[in-house]
């Protein structure tokens, strides 16, 4: 859990770091050794046999020598180099068709139509082990269907899988199951896997994705604002603002009970006023030596730990337990027990707590123990702390929506919404547009919450499943880009 910590010979106070809104596609075409794809044979003898070295990827239901047997796939596309906060503007599968008699043998509709779902999976799962028996749990939201088959070997390309991707990023990347929609004998859809011995016919997804600006903060003792709030009777009126330690405690000190909370805060000035935090991670390092109050403790039980967002003006030259801020509940974020005496709690989520401070106002953060029996504790490093990389760190990216979502008054596509106030379905009509066009259904944050790919000058959106609130209908086509605002009222 530790991290290496590397000695700078260049001392700093603060770092300051921005990246640009940015467009990157990602193709994603691996082989054998890189794919992650298996077959899961539901006929009673298969059941419970793993078959992650299978060249095909099939959705079909047939019989074995009498017996009916249903087998689904399971696929999963290495995500990792989309940044946490990202938003997915198209993800594009192909699945290539077998159309041989080797194995199950090609696309079948022999008692009816072979429809499938693309559907995302939500559990863990291991190419070498899963089975039918033991195959992961999937959802139908956000489903994609793969329409019917029409020979032995069609080629389904660039099939629109956006909102599953979107839901991969935020929700966390198990791949995805390919099912028959009606899992019927004798029906199938068989497509060649990553083991496939022709490349090019391998599973393959395309995506691109916008990433928005991150400001990462880690300011040295003279920009940071962090200090300790130490609640020993003798101590209650003294400020340790310039004590290298941030820590949740409750220990004896000669006998007499005293508890310690901490407080930080991190300049948010960077980001716009009105922007939706997309993600925040907080970075906290341990001190594991016996110098201060030592290192992290369970001695009487759980040095479990909140975050809590603070919410009144303190200032860190005079701060005290006596005088400490008041705090929220709200969004409060647990910090899990420690294992180590200097475990580092890298990237905890603080995105809700940050965005309260960002619509609230920045008082920062209190760090305190969920339960203050002595004795108990969490120790980490401050932003006066000697070797910079310990300095606590805080990694906040963000969409701008005021300035990326506006309502276009212009007549550049002739958009026009009715009726507005909505309760149920709202009717988008374009008049300018030629060719096909991106229909997007977004909330006052800039969410997407619907995609349309259509070419219809006029389409009916279902709305009926959204709360009260301002949402925004955005155009992207090739011939230009507008957005109008509309209000859903019940």
């Amino acid at each position: 859990m530790k991290i290496t910590k590397l000695i700078l010979s260049l001392f700093y106070s603060s770092i300051l770091s921005f990246s640009c809104m940015s467009q990157t596609t990602l193709v994603l075409q691996p082989d054998a050794t890189d794919g992650k794809d298996a077959l899961l044979h539901g006929l009673n003898s298969q059941v419970g046999l793993n078959y992650g070295s299978n060249n095909q990827l099939s959705a079909n239901t047939w019989t074995y020598n009498g017996s009916v047997g249903t087998v689904r796939s399971v696929l999963e596309f290495d995500l990792s180099a989309i940044p946490s906060g990202s938003t997915i503007t198209s993800a594009e599968l192909s699945l290539y068709g077998i159309g041989d008699n080797s194995g199950f043998g090609g696309h079948s509709t022999l008692s009816g139509t072979n429809e499938c779902w693309v559907q995302r999976i939500t559990s863990a799962w291991d190419e070498l082990t899963v089975t039918w028996n033991n195959q992961p749990s999937v959802t139908t939201v956000n489903q994609v269907g793969l329409i019917s088959s029409v020979g032995v070997d069609d080629d389904y390309l660039d099939v629109d899988v956006t909102m599953l991707v979107q839901d991969m990023v935020n929700l966390g990347n198990y791949g995805v199951m390919i099912r028959l929609q009606t899992e019927d004998h004798y029906r199938r859809l068989n497509f060649a896997s990553s083991d496939h011995s022709n490349p090019s016919m391998r599973p393959k997804l395309k995506v691109t994705y916008e990433t928005y600006p991150c400001v990462t903060l880690r300011p040295g003792s003279e920009a940071g604002k962090d200090a300790l709030l130490h609640g020993l009777s003798s101590e209650a009126n003294t400020n340790f603002s310039s004590n290298n330690q941030l820590s949740a405690n409750t220990w004896t000190y000669n006998g007499p009970v005293g508890t310690v909370r901490s407080v930080l805060e991190f300049d948010l000035s960077g980001v716009p006023a009105g922007s939706t935090i997309t993600s925040a991670e907080l970075s906290l390092y341990g001190i594991g030596d016996n110098s201060g109050f030592g290192g992290h403790s369970t001695l009487s039980g759980s040095n479990e730990a909140w975050i809590q967002r603070v919410t009144s003006v303190w200032d860190e030259a005079t701060v005290t337990w006596n005088n400490q801020p008041s705090v929220s509940v709200v969004n409060q974020v647990p910090l899990a027990a420690s294992v180590g005496l200097d475990d580092d709690y890298i990237d905890v989520d603080v995105t809700a707590l940050t965005q309260d401070m960002l619509n609230s106002g920045n008082f920062g953060y209190m760090i305190r123990l969920q339960t203050e029996d002595y004795y108990r504790r969490l120790n980490f490093a401050s932003s006066d702390h000697t070797d910079p990389l310990m300095h606590p760190k805080l990694k906040v990216c963000y969409q701008d929506t005021l300035a990326e979502i506006q309502d276009t008054e212009g007549d550049l596509l002739g958009v026009s919404l009715f009726p507005n106030p909505v309760v149920e379905w709202i009717t988008v009509e374009i008049e300018h547009v030629i060719g096909r066009y991106d229909l997007l259904i977004q909330d006052g944050q800039g969410k997407v919450l619907k995609k349309i790919t259509t070419s219809n000058i006029q389409t009916k959106v279902d709305v009926s499943k959204f709360e009260n609130g301002v949402y925004f209908v955005s155009i992207k086509s090739k011939t230009g880009s507008e957005s109008k605002r509309f209000v859903i009222s019940r």
